[in-house]
């Protein structure tokens, strides 16, 4: 699909967008997220981080023509299930959402610090407040601890952020992330 050069740009690509995104630095994040679509376009998981981070910089309407593209073409990847959930809380379409977010995609959300994002987002976004919050502490159980990327830069938890298990949560958040230490 793509040379060697290629393939050694889209490895740091990726990362390198995410952690602009969790710095607060949408637009850089998007920078670098596009060059690695351009890349790699039609990979179900960069299509989703492409996805996301459009999303972040309130690109909606590109974001969910990624998310349909991808769904046309992989649509029993779980990239692109998360994508169709994130599309349709942001869109306000509950019901869909809900129907979206099947046990597969759900099950795969548990297994790495970084996928919970797209579900504690689109459980926020349509109002599931319950379902958000046991998201978000599975997602703080997993190991993301970064405080400032919580409570202040990722903008689709504005739903949840009143409540004060929210709260209790980003004080345990904040502790860890001020005493992190490598080993």
């Amino acid at each position: 699909m793509f040379g060697s050069i290629s393939k050694a740009r889209l490895r740091w690509k990726i990362p390198l967008s995410i952690f602009h995104l969790f710095e607060g630095r949408a637009e850089q994040a998007l920078m670098s997220m596009t060059q690695a679509h351009e890349l790699a376009p039609g990979i179900p998981s960069i299509d989703f981080f492409y996805a996301l981070i459009l999303m972040y910089n309130g690109s909606l309407e590109e974001a969910f023509s990624i998310v349909e593209e991808s769904k046309k073409t992989n649509p029993d990847n779980v990239f692109t299930q998360v994508g169709i959930f994130l599309k349709y809380a942001l869109q306000g379409k509950k019901k869909e959402a809900l129907q979206s977010a099947t046990p597969q995609v759900l099950e795969w959300s548990c297994n790495d610090f970084t996928n919970p994002l797209g579900i504690v987002a689109g459980y926020s976004l349509i109002g599931e407040k319950e379902e958000a919050l046991n998201w978000f502490e599975k997602w703080i159980d997993l190991g993301f601890i970064n405080y400032p990327f919580l409570s202040k830069y990722n903008t689709f938890l504005e739903n949840i952020r009143g409540e004060e298990r929210f709260k209790k949560l980003m004080e345990r958040v904040k502790h860890e992330w001020e005493n992190f230490e490598l080993l």
